[in-house]
């Protein structure tokens, strides 16, 4: 490994208050047609449930089948109830008419049954997590709690033997110090990881977006909070190369959009992560003391090609008052916002054990809103093999669910304050497994 390059442009990043981002080059439309989520509960095609009266002569056979093109699947002998099988698209037009004999004591539809929202058994997460049930993980659970996809955070390390991460871990590499123990000697890497990926449902701590992911750190900032760009843009490069599917990148640097060549180190790295299938997110950036937030700060890397740039929203679903603004946002998630004085309304996530005190803590900022996009970008694709035929999960096509599955805020459609909407993770894996008519998983009765 070659001896780390001191770039020209220093990245900066502050524990509750991080970077920005700017606006992105169009990169064309993913060919894909999107189905709409359901607006009322799903029931099965061209089946429906009725029982008649007790004392009726007509028990669901001969001419009252034959009026309705209809075909008895089959008859409860406990209840009397029937199953019957009706053409696809005429089931409500069947059950109307139905309804309106005498001898009819109920018809209705055959509703699709899904599976409770899963709830992980960690302390911490009904106690402090209220920033996943907004953004849907737990009913996202019941589709997939995740598989091995890898997560790089590039970042200022993890704590390599937190009891919550431990297991989680890939190895990684430190850019900031060139060697290949990227531990956290600042903190802010390790509350991201947990974000994304903490070990979930072991019994202990939180519960993180995809539960299977694995985390590779990539040490990229020392424990000040700064780094260089050209050793972000190395560990972007390495974590690639060693099998990273999603770079989390809740960090920034000022970026002057009128000069993107001097930025094109940088540049060069996401577009060969890019390339590559890798997806890349970053946080939006922060309002700093004094700073008018309706003005757009323009960061790097999420003001640049090929990076999904996250803003922040607090635990009422309304932008974070220190959320950067700007029509390159493309998402927003839970950062916290902790303007009520409840440190409880930021996000509570893994702390390394530095100096004494505690495991955990409280944080806020787009620095967190970050890592609930890229674990749900890990989520997606675990269910990549359920895709349609001829689908595979790239860095586009994973932006359009993200996109068409947000829950819209603020001005309608996309804004510069929310982007597309604030993350929905269980409408985008929804949207991904209906992208086709085929049906890759039973769950898809939901009331949106």
């Amino acid at each position: 490994m070659p001896t780390r390059r001191l770039g020209l442009v220093v990245l900066a990043l502050w524990l509750l208050v991080v970077p920005a981002a700017v606006a992105q080059t169009p990169q064309g439309p993913v060919v894909v047609d999107l189905p709409q989520p359901p607006s009322e509960p799903a029931y099965v095609p061209g089946r429906i449930l009725v029982r008649f009266q007790r004392d009726a002569v007509l028990r669901g056979a001969g001419d009252v089948l034959a009026q309705f093109d209809a075909a008895l699947i089959q008859r409860s002998p406990a209840t009397g109830g029937e199953v019957w099988e009706v053409a696809a698209g005429r089931e409500m037009e069947v059950i109307d008419a139905l309804r309106e004999r005498p001898d009819v004591a109920y018809a209705h539809p055959d509703w699709i049954v899904y599976a409770l929202d899963t709830i992980p058994n960690d302390p911490s997460y009904s106690l402090f997590q209220w920033n996943l049930p907004i953004i849907k993980a737990p009913a996202a659970w019941d589709v997939t709690t995740g598989g091995p996809v890898i997560i790089a955070v590039l970042d200022t390390g993890v704590a390599l033997t937190h009891p919550d991460l431990q297991s989680k871990l890939v190895s990684g590499y430190d850019f900031h110090n060139d060697d290949s123990v990227p531990s956290d000697d600042h903190g802010h890497g390790t509350h991201v990881a947990g974000i994304a990926a903490a070990a979930t449902n072991n019994g202990i701590g939180i519960a993180g977006v995809s539960w299977g992911a694995q985390i590779m750190p990539i040490k990229v900032l020392g424990a000040t909070g700064q780094g260089s760009m050209s050793a972000v843009a190395d560990g972007i490069e390495w974590a690639v190369d060693h099998g990273a599917q999603v770079l989390n990148m809740s960090l920034g640097a000022a970026y002057n959009p009128t000069r993107p060549q001097d930025y094109q180190y940088l540049q060069d790295a996401l577009d060969y992560a890019y390339a590559q299938g890798t997806v890349s997110v970053a946080a939006m950036g922060n309002c700093f003391a004094g700073q008018d937030c309706s003005v757009t700060d323009l960061m790097a890397p999420a003001a640049m090609n090929h990076v999904i740039a996250v803003a922040a929203t607090g635990p009422t679903d309304v932008r974070a008052p220190y959320s950067m603004v700007g029509d390159h946002c493309d998402l927003a998630a839970p950062g916290g916002d902790d303007s009520s004085g409840n440190t409880a309304d930021q996000v509570y996530s893994t702390w390394p054990w530095l100096w004494g005190g505690d495991l955990y803590r409280h944080l806020q900022g787009t620095s967190m809103a970050t890592p609930h996009v890229a674990g749900a970008v890990a989520l997606l694709f675990t269910i990549e093999p359920l895709l349609a035929p001829g689908l595979r999960m790239s860095p586009g096509l994973v932006e359009a669910l993200l996109k068409a599955g947000a829950h819209d805020l603020g001005t309608p459609g996309p804004d510069a304050s929310y982007g597309a909407g604030r993350l929905d993770v269980e409408r985008s894996l929804w949207l991904a497994m209906h992208i086709e008519p085929r049906v890759a998983l039973p769950l898809v009765a939901r009331n949106w």
